[in-house]
């Protein structure tokens, strides 16, 4: 039976203890019936009460929920961030580009209708709006200036604004043309 007993110690891990039980054995220290007291394992658990295992699981849980509520709120703050990224910086600069684009189409639309213009009247009210649109573009493009981050961005806007400036002065050549017609 202590052979089986040792096994089974042995295999849960109290080797330790079943060392301990058998050095004080043989010093005497040990009195009554081995089997009885072998068989008795204290366990720790079982001197305490039922309300403060209670009170330990529920502070347990209670510290769970706090973790998984601190990860929650840094989760959150991160997409707040993200999301403030994109309201306050990348949707502006979104809807002044589109701005741009449609400024740069009504541009073309006047430059196209001061062309095909028959009277001197035509010509000198499309000139007039050709003149609107092109600040138009240009007060666009100075909305845009500021809502640049990146080198990359502001390397393709200086190229974007020369290549703005050199067509606008093609196309005050091309109104002067057509008017002196």
């Amino acid at each position: 039976a202590v052979t089986v007993l040792k096994n089974a110690l042995e295999r849960l891990g109290y080797r330790l203890e079943f060392s301990l039980h058998r050095c004080l054995q043989r010093q005497k220290l040990v009195a009554g019936n081995t089997r009885s007291r072998s068989r008795k394992r204290v366990n720790v658990l079982n001197n305490i009460g039922i309300s403060f295992k209670m009170l330990g699981a529920f502070a347990v849980l209670l510290l769970i929920l706090v973790a998984v509520g601190i990860f929650a709120i840094a989760r959150i703050s991160a997409v707040n961030d993200l999301s403030n990224e994109t309201r306050n910086r990348w949707l502006p600069a979104t809807e002044v580009l589109g701005e741009i684009h449609a400024y740069s189409s009504q541009y073309r639309i006047k430059q196209s209708t001061l062309v095909y213009s028959q009277t001197a009247e035509e010509k000198a009210r499309s000139a007039k709006t050709l003149g609107f649109a092109q600040k138009a573009v240009s007060s666009a493009l100075e909305e845009y200036k500021p809502l640049m981050v990146s080198d990359e961005q502001k390397q393709l806007f200086e190229s974007l604004q020369g290549n703005w400036s050199a067509f606008t002065e093609l196309s005050d050549e091309m109104a002067a043309k057509v008017e002196a017609n």
